[in-house]
C-alpha cells in the first residue's frame, strides 16, 4: 500500500511468526507466541482469520481423530495411528 509506514510492533509480530514456525523446542516456541499475544493485547490490531467451510473424511482405522474448531482434521497428526481392520 502506498504511503504505509510499518510500525515497530508490526515488524516484531512479523519476526515472531517467522521465528515461531521455525522453532522446534516447545518451550521456546511458547515464549515466542506469548510475546505475540502480549503485543496483540497492547496494540489491539485486527486479525482477520478466514476459514472456508469444508468437508473432510478420514478412514475409520485412523485414530484418534480430534476435530478442531478451525476445521482442521489433522491438527493432532503427531498422535494419529493407523489400526488394522
Amino acid at each position: 500500500m502506498q504511503g504505509w509506514v510499518v510500525s515497530e510492533w508490526e515488524r516484531e509480530i512479523d519476526s515472531l511468526f517467522g521465528a515461531g514456525f521455525k522453532e522446534l523446542d516447545q518451550s521456546k516456541r511458547k515464549a515466542i507466541y506469548d510475546r505475540f499475544q502480549q503485543i496483540v493485547t497492547e496494540q489491539l490490531p485486527i486479525f482477520c482469520l478466514v476459514n472456508p467451510i469444508s468437508f473432510q473424511t478420514v478412514r475409520e482405522r485412523v485414530n484418534p481423530i480430534k476435530f478442531s474448531a478451525l476445521g482442521q482434521t489433522f491438527w493432532n497428526i503427531d498422535e494419529l495411528k493407523i489400526t488394522e481392520k
